[in-house]
């Protein structure tokens, strides 16, 4: 988000539990955020709602995408091997309606991105190898459409020397940011 221009305020982590998502959801927004990230939760388990939620949030209608349900099943036989799968797999070729899908090439999950008014919910597969791999190639070409500034950042690296120290070296710098 950095590397983008954007600036992430807060950072909460909360289980597979509806209410508190919704709660978190509904905090990051009456804190102002303009975008809430969100990892996990997608898969085919009854216990996966963040997209439904999310949905839910923004007053967004759930529909089927019969290309997504041929998707999830062609991937589903190439995992297994097998080609029949448990039916709830097709639960996540569901997305809100209108909402830009973030094809994952490593997983059956894939993520999406809605919006309503101005609020965005970004869904990412909760796997770090899907949720980097959706990142990098997905997220990442999307949002530069919202990148506005140029931000030039610098990395000290320091070795041997106590917070005290670094804070007077670094002072002028802090204090002109």
């Amino acid at each position: 988000c950095k590397d983008l221009g954007f600036n992430v305020y807060f950072q909460t982590v909360v289980g597979d539990n509806s209410k508190r998502l919704y709660d978190c959801l509904d905090l990051a927004f009456k804190r102002g955020a303009d975008c809430v990230i969100t990892t996990g939760g997608l898969g085919p388990t009854t216990d996966d709602l963040t997209k439904e939620l999310s949905a839910q949030y923004l007053g967004l209608e759930m529909v089927y995408h019969e290309k997504e349900a041929e998707k999830v099943y062609k991937k589903c036989c190439y995992i297994t091997g097998n080609s029949q799968i448990p039916e709830n797999n097709f639960k996540q070729a569901y997305y809100p309606k209108d909402a830009y899908i973030l094809e994952n090439m490593m997983g059956t999950a894939n993520g999406c991105i809605m919006h309503k008014d101005e609020k965005m919910i970004i869904n990412l597969p909760g796997p770090p190898k899907e949720m980097t791999y959706v990142v990098e190639h997905s997220l990442i070409p999307y949002l530069k459409q919202y990148k506005q500034d140029k931000i030039y950042t610098f990395e000290y690296t320091t070795m041997f020397i106590g917070e005290s120290q670094v804070d007077e070296v670094l002072r002028d710098i802090i204090e002109k940011q």
